[in-house]
C-alpha cells in the first residue's frame, strides 16, 4: 500500500489544514501518517491516520507586548523548538526504517524533513499554510489559500496548487452553552487564535463597551486566564477557547487577528470581520479583505465598528458571495488529487 507522511509545523494553525487532506487520502485507501506533538494525537487518529509522536514537542506563542522578560521567554521557546525538531527527526528515522513512505508532505516552515527526505530518496510536496512564497519552494506545492487572498497570484506557476480553505468537517468539542441559546440580538466573537496573546486590558475594554447592551459577546481569551477579567455582565461569555468552526455560523461579527485559518473559516461561514492584525502577514491579509469588502479594520471603539459593519449592505453582500463561492470548492479533494498523482 502506498504511504504518505505529513510533517506539519507542530502548531494548531499548521496541523489543522493538513488534516482534511490526510483524511481524504485515508478515504482513498492510502496509508497516512502525521508527525506532530502528543496533543494532536487524538485528532490524527480520529481521521484514520497514524500519529508519529516525537519524544519532545514545542510551544508557539507571541506575547501581548515585547519587553526584556518576553524576549528571554522567546529565547527559551526557540531552544525548546530546536530540541523538538531533533526529536521529530529521530522519530521519523525510526519509523521510516520499518516502513519507508513514498511521499512526504512538508510544511514550508520546516527544513529538517527536506534533509531527511533527500538522504532517504523520498519525494516531497511542500505545504503552505498561508501565503505562497516561491523562495521557499522547489517542486510541487499545495497552498491553503484562495487566489483572492494571495498577493501577486498571477505570478505563480502551475506547480503551485491553490486549494484553500482546508477546513476540517468538525470541531474538537461542543459549544457550552450553545450560541443559539443566548438571547436574540447581534453576536460578536472575539478570538486571536492560539498563538498571539492580548493583555487583560484589551478584553476588559471590550467588556466595558458591550456591558448591558443588546449584544452577546463571546470572548476567547487564549492563554490569559478568564478569572483575570473579574466579574462579567450577563451578556459577556468568556472562555479560554471556543470551537470556532461551530460558533461562527451563529455570530454576526468576528473580531480577529487575521490569521489565514480564522479568515477562511469566517468567509466560509459568511461572517464579516473586524480585523486587528499584529504581524506583517496578517496586515497583508487584512488589506486584501478590506479590498474585497469582506471586513474592515477595527477601530479603538469596537462596538461602534461592529454596529457599522453589520449595517453595511456592501460588506454583507460581498461576504455572502464569497461564502457561496467557497461552498463550491472541493479543497481537500483537489489537494488529495495532486498527492495521489505523486503517489
Amino acid at each position: 500500500m502506498a504511504g504518505c507522511v505529513f510533517v506539519p509545523y507542530s502548531a494548531d494553525g499548521h496541523v489543522n489544514p493538513m488534516l482534511p487532506v490526510a483524511a481524504e487520502l485515508v478515504r482513498r485507501g492510502v496509508r497516512v501518517k502525521v508527525v506532530a506533538g502528543a496533543r494532536f494525537a487524538a485528532r490524527i487518529a480520529a481521521i484514520g491516520a497514524i500519529p508519529v509522536i516525537p519524544a519532545l514537542d514545542h510551544e508557539v506563542a507571541v506575547p501581548p507586548s515585547w519587553n526584556l522578560s518576553a524576549v528571554i521567554d522567546q529565547c527559551g521557546l526557540t531552544a525548546r523548538r530546536r530540541r523538538a525538531w531533533r526529536a521529530a527527526a529521530v522519530a521519523c528515522v525510526q519509523d521510516f526504517l520499518a516502513e519507508p513512505p513514498d511521499l512526504m508532505v512538508v510544511d514550508v516552515r520546516l527544513r529538517w524533513p527536506l534533509r531527511l527526505a533527500g538522504r532517504l530518496g523520498i519525494r516531497v510536496v511542500r505545504f503552505h499554510t498561508t501565503f505562497a512564497r516561491r523562495a521557499r519552494t522547489s517542486g510541487p506545492a499545495l497552498v491553503n489559500v484562495i487566489p483572492e487572498l494571495q498577493p501577486r497570484f498571477e505570478r505563480f506557476g502551475p506547480r503551485f496548487t491553490f486549494v484553500g480553505p482546508l477546513i476540517a468537517s468538525g470541531d474538537p468539542g461542543p459549544v457550552e452553552p450553545p450560541v443559539k441559546a443566548f438571547p436574540p440580538g447581534p453576536k460578536l466573537l472575539v478570538s486571536y487564535g492560539t498563538v498571539f496573546a492580548r493583555p487583560a486590558t484589551f478584553y476588559r475594554d471590550i467588556v466595558d463597551e458591550f456591558a448591558g447592551t443588546g449584544w452577546t459577546v463571546l470572548l476567547a481569551t487564549g492563554r490569559l486566564p478568564v478569572a483575570t477579567l473579574g466579574a462579567l455582565p450577563a451578556n459577556i461569555v468568556a472562555r479560554s477557547w471556543f470551537p470556532q468552526r461551530s460558533v461562527l455560523p451563529d455570530v454576526d461579527v468576528f473580531l480577529t487577528h487575521g490569521g489565514m485559518n480564522s479568515v477562511q473559516e469566517s468567509l466560509a461561514a459568511g461572517v464579516p470581520m473586524l480585523l486587528a492584525p499584529r504581524s506583517r502577514e496578517q496586515r497583508g491579509t487584512a488589506a486584501r479583505l478590506v479590498g474585497l469588502r469582506c471586513g474592515v479594520l477595527a477601530a479603538r471603539a469596537v462596538r461602534q465598528s461592529a454596529e457599522v459593519l453589520i449595517e453595511d449592505a456592501r460588506v454583507r453582500d460581498a461576504v455572502q458571495a464569497m461564502r457561496d463561492r467557497l461552498r463550491l470548492l472541493r479543497a481537500a479533494e483537489v489537494a488529495a488529487d495532486q498527492l495521489h498523482q505523486q503517489l
